[in-house]
Formats: structure tokens, sequence, C-alpha cells
């Protein structure tokens, strides 16, 4: 008897030992998708060829809204310039993020709890390149790895720049110089996802 039930747990023992070696492996680890976010200034919906403009060639952006999504009914609760930027940044409107306007509120742009940041804290490599404006202040804001603004408007050319805390001027039309920093972002060697906040003048 005692032999049955020792051969019984034995067969039981190697049945689940089989089991376990022949049950499918375990799923990869979802990996989290880079974020890059263009923002372009003062472009209405229908400036690119993709909204139907009947000249203008826009052959990169319209590659992007067929290959990627087109919001054909979207609109701006705030269409000016500040509270624009922090509505898109923290997906709130203006009476509640408080940029309502385009008058300088720097200090209050600091306290923002914005979709970079969060991104930020779960786990990902930021960098904010462009134009802020949200008030004149160039230095970097919470949540991003990589500054790299404009003070204010900034210019087209030869671009003032504040570059992690520290101001330099740079030589070159400003749209390329964004770009070129945006690129050597995206093609750093890195071990987590990254998101570009890329916004241009």
């Amino acid at each position: 008897m005692r032999l049955r039930y020792r051969t019984l747990g034995l067969c039981l023992t190697l049945a689940v030992l089989l089991l376990a070696a022949c049950s499918p492996p375990e799923p990869p680890a979802e990996v989290p998708p880079n974020i890059v976010f263009v923002l372009l200034d003062d472009v209405r919906w229908d400036d690119l060829g993709a909204g139907g403009h009947p000249w203008v060639q826009t052959p990169n952006f319209d590659r992007v809204a067929h290959e990627g999504a087109l919001f054909t009914n979207a609109f701006a609760t705030t269409p000016l310039c500040s509270p624009n930027r922090a509505t898109i940044l923290t997906g709130q409107y203006a009476h509640t993020h408080g940029i309502t306007d385009n008058v300088d509120r720097s200090p209050q742009t600091h306290k923002l709890m914005t979709f970079p940041r969060l991104t930020h804290d779960a786990g990902y490599e930021t960098a904010f390149i462009g134009k802020w404006h949200m008030g004149v202040d160039d230095t970097p804001r919470p949540g991003f790895d990589y500054w790299y603004s404009l003070q204010g408007q900034g210019y087209h050319f030869d671009p003032d720049v504040n570059e992690n805390g520290e101001r330099k001027k740079v030589e070159g039309y400003t749209t390329d110089v964004f770009g070129e920093r945006a690129v050597e972002f995206v093609r750093k060697d890195r071990d987590q996802p990254f998101l570009l906040y890329l916004s241009h003048k």
C-alpha cells in the first residue's frame, strides 16, 4: 500500500514537472512606446496637404496624417498662444490650469502638471526643444531631462537659447537648429523609452 502511494506521489510530482516544463513561456514584458510630439506654431488645419490645401506641399506631415491619426473634428477652446500651449501640455481648460492669456505667467508654468512630467515620473527620458512661450522665462521646467528653449518668442535666425540652464547664441535658422537637436536626442543610446516634445517657432 505504501509503495502504491509513493508511486502515485512520484507520478503526480512528475506530471506537475512535465506540465511546468511544457507550459508556454511567460509573454515578454510590454515595451513602452517612444513618443515624439511636434507642435507647429500658427498652422491652420487646412495649411497642410493632408488638410486639403490646393498647392502647399507637406509630404512628411501628410505621411504622419495618413499612417497615424488625423483629427478632422478638433478645435481649440482658447485659440490663443499661451493658453493653448498650456492646454496641450496639461489636457485642462484654461480656467483650470490658469494660463488664460499671453501675459507673462512664467512662475505659474513651473507648477503645471504636464504629460511630459508624468511620463518622466513613469521612467521616460524626456526633452523639450523649442518655443515654450508661456511668458518670457526660458529656464528648464520640471519633468524634462533635456531642455533647449527660446526666450519668449525668440528669433527666426541665430537664436539665443537656454540649454539646460545655460544661455548661448546659436547660428542658423531656428527650425533647422531645433530639428538637429531633436534628431540628436532621438538617436541617442538609451535603455529607457523617451518622449520628445518639439515645439517649433
